[in-house]
């Protein structure tokens, strides 16, 4: 531990201690388990006091030198009176105090943070939109269309999770830094102590908090981003300084500019993040192929010039919800066509949703097929055509996903027909390019730990 100047400069028109005194406070301010700022205090109190009794002694009739020693003798020994000193400023109050005050400060401090984390994330965004959409937008399209992985990470309110969890950990490390200085001030504990308590408290306080109790739309990288909200807390306790950084307004007039012009930016060159669009030029080969993919859920059951018997009504997705909506292709009110003659012979009609992976039998095509490694659907859910929520013709359903980690659909609708056999009624249009339905889980790290693929 540091030591204090036991011994502060004296003024022009004060008496030099003497050697003995000096001695003394150096030992005192040796024992003293303070923060340098208190230690400092108590040792100008000491000088004072010493200067005082010195003077008194001295009126008694002792010589300068019998003088100090019996001051000293007075006092007692350095090191128990560092004991005592430290004892009456380490009170309970004053540590209840210093606790609230800095969770207090640390809260003031966190809001700050937020901003400032806000605005560094937002303008790193803008920077990597544009040097991704420009300098490096080749081997940036190469490499994200061939990881589906980053894809899934950099896509979806996750990667909204994960730019507020960036802010966070800058929030957070800003709040411990104000929380420990001031918790440091009231208390009267060094900082090294203050900076362990607040350390290992706020890092478990906010990592049962990030596990267990935030629940947003979660990924792999949603969930690292996260965890790192503890321990950026955790570093801004434990750091003894923060480097100061003063910005004449000029530069900050300069930087506004430079991030006003990457926003504008934005808009056109984060194209470079969705990566190449997709080959739509479909082959009946391909098409061919896919559909013997559909044939693991269910055979098709075909009627004029082989179209299904159910058209697609439109599908849907947002946070942990997929919607799918069909409609019987030639159904007219009182007067019902061979499709929907061909459907009232099906019983138990139902929709499906199945996990979905890319087609790797024709990487150039953007289509989607079932997950082979799953021989059942996820979900069923009867199919009511009677419902009248549009017409009798329409019928639509909603699966609730968000606690499967999945993040890719297909939705299809199958039924029993007048054989006994289970047939596929629909053949599933892709959206956004030959994209399947897309969730994201939402919950919180357990269960995103915990929940089934």
């Amino acid at each position: 531990m540091s030591e204090p100047d036991a011994n502060p400069s004296s003024s022009p028109d004060e008496t030099p201690l003497p050697a003995e005194i000096d001695e003394y406070l150096r030992r005192l301010g040796a024992g003293l388990d303070l923060p340098v700022h208190v230690r400092a205090e108590i040792a100008s109190e000491m000088e004072d006091h010493f200067r005082d009794s010195i003077a008194t002694i001295e009126s008694e009739g002792l010589d300068g030198d019998r003088a100090a020693r019996e001051a000293i003798a007075r006092l007692g020994n350095p090191t128990e009176l560092a004991a005592e000193l430290t004892s009456a400023h380490r009170t309970t109050r004053r540590l209840l105090a210093g606790a609230a005050g800095g969770v207090f400060h640390a809260t003031l401090g966190a809001a700050g943070g937020l901003l400032l984390g806000i605005a560094i994330v937002a303008a790193a965004l803008c920077a990597s939109a544009v040097v991704t959409g420009t300098l490096l937008r080749p081997p940036t399209e190469f490499v994200f269309a061939g990881l589906p992985a980053l894809r899934a990470a950099l896509a979806g309110l996750p990667m909204v999770t994960a730019l507020l969890a960036w802010a966070c950990c800058v929030a957070a490390f800003v709040a411990a830094r104000r929380g420990v200085a001031i918790s440091t001030r009231i208390s009267r504990r060094t900082p090294a102590a203050v900076r362990r308590i607040w350390a290992t408290a706020g890092f478990a306080t906010l990592f049962v908090a990030a596990v267990f109790v935030v629940s947003a739309p979660q990924n792999l990288l949603s969930v690292l981003s996260l965890l790192a909200v503890p321990f950026a807390f955790a570093t801004g306790a434990l750091t003894s300084s923060t480097p100061r950084v003063s910005l004449p307004r000029r530069k900050v007039i300069v930087a506004i500019g430079v991030l006003a012009i990457l926003s504008a930016s934005f808009a056109r060159n984060v194209p470079a993040w969705s990566g190449p669009p997709p080959d739509v030029a479909d082959t009946p080969q391909a098409h061919a192929a896919q559909l013997r993919e559909f044939d693991r859920v269910a055979p098709a059951w075909t009627y004029i010039d082989g179209h299904p018997l159910l058209a697609e009504g439109g599908g849907l997705w947002g946070s942990g919800v997929i919607t799918q909506a069909v409609n019987i292709w030639d159904f007219v009110p009182g007067n019902p066509g061979t499709a929907a003659q061909a459907l009232s012979l099906f019983r138990d009609v139902r929709f499906e949703a199945w996990r979905a992976v890319h087609f790797d039998a024709s990487p150039d095509i953007a289509e989607w097929i079932p997950d082979p490694a799953h021989s059942a659907p996820y979900a069923t859910v009867p199919a009511d055509f009677n419902a009248g929520e549009i017409n009798a013709g329409y019928a639509r359903v909603e699966f609730d996903v968000s606690h499967v980690r999945t993040t890719e659909w297909i939705v299809f609708v199958t039924g029993i027909g007048p054989d006994g056999r289970r047939y596929r009624l629909n053949e599933p249009e892709f959206n956004m390019g030959g994209g399947p339905l897309e969730s994201s889980f939402t919950g919180t790290i357990w269960q995103w730990l915990t929940a089934a693929t």
